[in-house]
């Protein structure tokens, strides 16, 4: 785990875990208050391939 208060740097730390520095950064926003299966996309599979 990434400990910000750390005498070694966030950046050092990232790197010796294997994890990129943007990951260590990112915050994710929240959602805006709806369910998030009801904001995600749908996607429908192909339909079967018929052999003979």
């Amino acid at each position: 785990m990434i400990d910000r208060q750390h005498a070694l740097p966030v950046t050092k730390q990232s790197k010796l875990l294997g994890l990129s520095r943007s990951s260590v950064y990112y915050r994710r926003k929240p959602m805006s208050g709806q369910h998030d299966a009801e904001q995600l996309p749908t996607y429908e599979s192909p339909a079967p391939v018929q052999t003979t």
